[in-house]
């Protein structure tokens, strides 16, 4: 994994759920639930992403800072099946 961003996404019953954005670096294969079994004895269960969404890059501005907007669009996408997950 090169770098990783966790944001929220709308969800009914919670309010909101965590979702985390991967990026991996080049030639690089994992897998969701690879990812998600480095949360385990780490992080509280209910502190583990519901969702995994790996991306080729994360926007960032001019400065080099990562835009939590545009990451949190690419992590509630609706249209984007749970299959599609790579090169968001």
């Amino acid at each position: 994994m090169q770098e990783a961003c966790v944001v929220g996404r709308p969800d009914e019953r919670w309010g909101e759920a965590v979702v985390a954005v991967v990026v991996l670096k080049p030639g690089a294969k994992m897998s969701e639930a690879e990812v998600m079994a480095l949360f385990q004895g780490r992080l509280a269960r209910y502190k583990h992403p519901r969702e995994v969404r790996f991306a080729a890059q994360l926007p960032r501005s001019a400065l080099g800072k990562i835009l939590k907007d545009q990451v949190r669009a690419l992590g509630s996408d609706p249209n984007r099946p749970a299959a599609a997950r790579r090169g968001i």
